[in-house]
C-alpha cells in the first residue's frame, strides 16, 4: 500500500512539474488484433499470451497515465503478435507442403467414399 501511494506522489509530481497535462486515447484496435491472432493461430499460444499480457499492462500504464510505458509495452504486444503470426502462417506452409508434396497427394486411395457418388480420386 505504501509503495502505492509512493508511486501515486511521483507520477502527481511529474504532472505539476511538467505543468501539463498528457492525454492520450486508448486504442482497441490492437487488443482486438492480439484477440483475433490468437485465436487463428494457436500454433503460437505463447507468444500470443505474451502479447496479450504486455497489451493488459499497456492498459493499466494508460489507465495510470504513465504513456511513454504504454508506448514500450504497446510495441512489445505488437511484436509479439505480429511474431507469432508470421511463425503460425509458415508453420501452416509447411504442413501443407508436407501433406501435398511430400506424402504425394496423388496416391491417397486409403480416403474412404461414398457408394454412389460420383466423387473419384
Amino acid at each position: 500500500m505504501l509503495m502505492i501511494m509512493l508511486l501515486q506522489q511521483q507520477q502527481e509530481v511529474a504532472i505539476a512539474a511538467s505543468g501539463l497535462k498528457r492525454t492520450e486515447t486508448w486504442s482497441w484496435g490492437i487488443t482486438a488484433w492480439n484477440a483475433f491472432a490468437c485465436l487463428l493461430c494457436p500454433g503460437c499460444i505463447y507468444c500470443m499470451f505474451g502479447a496479450l499480457l504486455c497489451n493488459i499492462f499497456a492498459y493499466v500504464d494508460h489507465r495510470a497515465g504513465d504513456y511513454s510505458a504504454k508506448r514500450r509495452k504497446m510495441l512489445c504486444a505488437v511484436a509479439w503478435s505480429v511474431g507469432a503470426f508470421i511463425t503460425s502462417i509458415v508453420v501452416i506452409i509447411i504442413i501443407i507442403v508436407v501433406l501435398f508434396v511430400v506424402y504425394d497427394a496423388g496416391n491417397w486411395t486409403s480416403i474412404p467414399t461414398v457408394p454412389g457418388s460420383d466423387f473419384t480420386m
